[in-house]
């Protein structure tokens, strides 16, 4: 029997990997964009509330309050929010893993590693997508927004 076709050994694996590969990369790119879509969405949310509360920063702000003293609420806000999403989530992935359970390779769908990781990220985010808020509401000028509406 002739060899017409010489391979390596790791060249038929990338062949045969193709299709996970692929969809390995598709699901990236698209938690990629979730995560995008959820932190302009929360920093819409945070940017929103953030400016109905101007008065009340103002007041705070007139009244002696640190710049640290504003930031923190809305930070405080964002990570309510964040941790709201976690304890939403989490079961909801612990209950769809059966889902995606076949295009996992070397790792459980209900590895605490992972979701702990996921969970650190997501946190980051948020907090990220609140700082841009929580930075305006701490240059809050006392006197604009007294006078604000």
């Amino acid at each position: 029997m002739r060899v017409t076709l010489p391979q390596t050994l790791s060249s038929r694996i990338d062949r045969a990997l193709v299709e996970e590969r692929l969809l390995a990369r598709v699901l990236g790119v698209l938690a990629l964009m979730a995560a995008a879509l959820a932190a302009a969405g929360l920093y819409g949310v945070l940017a929103y509330s953030t400016a109905r509360r101007t008065p009340e920063i103002g007041v705070r702000l007139a009244l002696g309050a640190t710049r640290a003293g504003v930031v923190w609420p809305v930070l405080a806000e964002a990570g309510t929010l964040a941790a709201c999403g976690v304890f939403i989530g989490v079961p909801s992935a612990l209950v769809l893993t059966k889902l995606l359970s076949n295009v996992l390779y070397g790792v459980t769908p209900t590895d605490p590693g992972v979701l702990a990781t996921v969970d650190a990220s997501l946190f980051c985010i948020a907090l990220l997508a609140a700082s841009v808020p929580a930075w305006r509401a701490s240059r809050v000028d006392p006197l604009v927004a007294l006078r604000y509406e």
